[in-house]
């Protein structure tokens, strides 16, 4: 703990200056900001029939006809993204998270 919240630069430097500062006044320092982490969390769906979008390029066909005959999934599997980083803004651990009705946990064989 600092005695008094002061002014910091990017790099964690304190600073005299408002100007000089990057964000709020802080009353900690982080000593090791690689144990620091941060998560966030994305959903999306596997399911792109609806999107126009193929590979990050959107693709549009001629009014009134069937469009572009690209194949794509049409399956519905909800999944979330887990990315974690730590304070140096390093990546730590990306997690991914799929929907299951498979309510006995029992792991079952594909194909």
């Amino acid at each position: 703990m600092l005695l008094e919240p002061v002014w910091m630069d990017a790099e964690g430097n304190i600073v005299e200056l408002e100007s000089d500062a990057f964000g709020c006044k802080v009353g900690i320092k982080v000593i090791h900001p690689n144990y620091f982490i941060m998560g966030d969390e994305k959903g999306c769906n596997t399911n792109m029939k609806t999107d126009g979008h193929v590979g990050g390029k959107k693709f549009m066909g001629e009014a009134g006809t069937r469009g572009c005959n690209k194949k794509v999934i049409v399956t519905d599997i909800h999944f979330t993204v887990l990315p974690f980083t730590n304070a140096l803004g390093e990546p730590v651990l990306c997690s991914v998270v799929f929907a299951s009705d498979n309510k006995d946990g029992k792991l079952k064989a594909i194909g």
